[in-house]
């Protein structure tokens, strides 16, 4: 295990290297290297190194525990498409949750990295623990919104009550791609592998952002020239706005140092002497991209026609938290709840303090009225010192401490000023908004239970910040 275990996990990563293919003492297991093992403790991912276990029937009987993602290092492997063949017998045992993610040499062959592409998602940026760890949150994020999807639906009809939905992504039997780079012989080659999907080609960062100011794309194709090209800025601000955000990018260079920059913003990248594969990482790239943005609009959604009747809402959220409960608990992961006291506004600051918070947390939390003065967020595999900064994120947005999101081109400060404050705090406006409580679920404990824990802890907040 290469973990604190007094210190709480975010994940559990099962981990499975070339020279574990056979079975060999626990002491001789060889788990991350160095930067790997300091980067995956710094993101709270516990790591349990596990070998083949065909070779000892004794072993191949003891259970292993269940994991949210598996890694497979075939970087010091001479027969990587093998020894994964051998390896994946022990990784299944441990059901990762997120798939699986192979670390390997970028000058493996075509037929090898084909092969190895079926079991799971290969990292060729072995150099860049950032890198890695960048592919396994993706990855972990994409695999708990379906998850959370499919129990939603479950808590849903065990209410009985329809879960309304339109797809706001419809599926396109053309897809929308733009290509972005200076041109080069290898563009042609791109051009024809994204055959007979429609190609916008711009040669700038400026011209892309004109161009996604009249079209909506389904993912984008950067071909930068090194890191400080523009095309890497542009990225970066994607990857933050609120809506392009969902939009799928793919890196080509051939360059590492600037595939491992691209690769730590979350963007897919490829290199160029990968090519060939081109055209089944951009299909591969579309594909989950669509899938994850269909079932985050499905979570944003789904709960609308719920939070018409305030019994009904309480309904699923016990029917909710017990079965998230029940799913942490088999699993070991956290599970947090938050309460948020807010007021009745005279002019709310921030306008409806339930669209506020749901447009504020990730897709998989769960944003319901508790009362006509409370707020509810169930926060599924988060920590409480995690759901804590959520908290406190919220009661600042709402209360007017800080500006909530809003779509629109204008820029804002980030703050309200000192004159609109002390109007909201003359004309008694924050009387008893923004006050967060959390609590971490524990083993055993019942949805009452935990409510009742909850709001004695929000209540406990309310007092002595009506008493400061």
């Amino acid at each position: 295990m290469v973990h604190d275990i007094n210190k709480p996990l975010r994940a559990r990563i099962a981990w499975a290297s070339a020279e574990n293919r056979f079975s060999i003492p626990t002491s001789l297991k060889v788990g991350p290297d160095e930067a790997l093992k300091a980067a995956f403790d710094k993101a709270q991912f516990g790591v349990t190194v596990i070998h083949n276990v065909n070779t000892n029937p004794t072993i191949a009987s003891r259970p292993l525990p269940r994991v949210d993602l598996a890694v497979i290092d075939l970087r010091t492997s001479r027969a990587p498409a093998s020894d994964a063949d051998m390896l994946l017998q022990g990784i299944r045992r441990t059901r990762p949750l997120a798939g699986i993610v192979i670390l390997c040499t970028p000058n493996i062959s075509e037929h090898a990295r084909t092969k190895l592409e079926r079991i799971g998602e290969c990292c060729y940026l072995v150099d860049s623990a950032d890198a890695v760890v960048t592919l396994v949150r993706e990855k972990l994020r994409a695999a708990r919104i379906a998850e959370e999807a499919g129990e939603r639906l479950k808590s849903l009809a065990a209410v009985a009550k329809h879960a309304a939905h339109t797809n706001k992504h419809p599926k396109r039997s053309k897809r929308k791609l733009l290509l972005a780079g200076t041109p080069t012989p290898n563009v042609l080659t791109l051009i024809n592998a994204m055959e007979p999907n429609e190609v916008t080609c711009v040669l700038s960062a400026s011209q892309v952002l004109r161009a996604l100011e009249t079209k909506k794309f389904d993912g984008m194709i950067f071909m930068p020239t090194d890191k400080s090209d523009l095309l890497y800025a542009l990225a970066r601000a994607l990857r933050r706005h609120r809506e392009l955000s969902q939009t799928p990018i793919l890196a080509i260079a051939e360059d590492n140092d600037t595939l491992s920059a691209f690769a730590t913003l979350g963007c897919k990248t490829l290199d160029e002497r990968h090519l060939a594969d081109v055209a089944r990482t951009i299909e591969t790239m579309v594909e989950s991209g669509f899938m994850t943005a269909t079932l985050r609009h499905y979570l944003h959604t789904t709960l609308k026609p719920l939070r018409d009747g305030k019994h009904k809402q309480i309904d699923f959220f016990g029917h909710h938290l017990m079965r998230l409960a029940e799913r942490s608990q088999s699993r070991g992961n956290p599970l947090s709840v938050i309460a948020l006291s807010v007021a009745k506004q005279k002019r709310p600051v921030g306008g409806n303090p339930l669209a506020i918070a749901t447009r504020i947390v990730r897709a998989e939390d769960c944003v319901l009225k508790l009362s006509d003065d409370s707020l509810i967020i169930i926060a599924p595999n988060t920590l409480a010192e995690d759901a804590e900064k959520i908290g406190a994120r919220l009661s600042g947005v709402i209360d007017g401490r800080s500006s909530p999101i809003k779509k629109s081109n204008r820029q804002h400060s980030g703050t309200l000023s000192q004159k609109t404050l002390q109007r909201h705090a003359a004309n008694n406006d924050f009387r008893h908004g923004g006050r967060a409580a959390v609590v971490e679920w524990q083993t055993g404990e019942t949805p009452d239970q935990l409510l009742i824990r909850l709001l004695a802890n929000l209540n406990d907040a309310n007092t002595s910040q009506a008493a400061f």
